[in-house]
């Protein structure tokens, strides 16, 4: 379980990263302002990695034994989060 937290955080963080640098990539080659799809690219990718990175750092912390069902729940809702901010989130990038 320690294992599949970490990773979870891990792929997090590497989706976060590929919401991120379109955004700077569009914003490179107009580089006067910044657009609103930008500043959303850039505030969804910033979301994720934190939580990317917030769910590694609870892998690498996590008890060896942990209690299952409190784990699995929080697994869950994690990903019923991620799922529901990708869902509504990204159609406006």
């Amino acid at each position: 379980m320690k294992r599949t937290v970490t990773l979870i955080g891990t792929f997090a963080m590497l989706f976060s990263a590929m919401i991120i640098l379109p955004a700077l990539g569009t914003h490179h080659k107009n580089p006067e302002a910044w657009t609103s799809g930008e500043i959303k690219g850039l505030i969804l990718g910033i979301i994720v990695a934190l939580a990317g990175a917030t769910t590694v750092f609870r892998g690498i912390k996590m008890p060896s034994q942990p209690k299952k069902a409190f784990t699995l729940v929080e697994m869950l809702m994690a990903l019923a989060i991620v799922g529901v901010l990708a869902a509504v989130l990204l159609p406006l990038v």
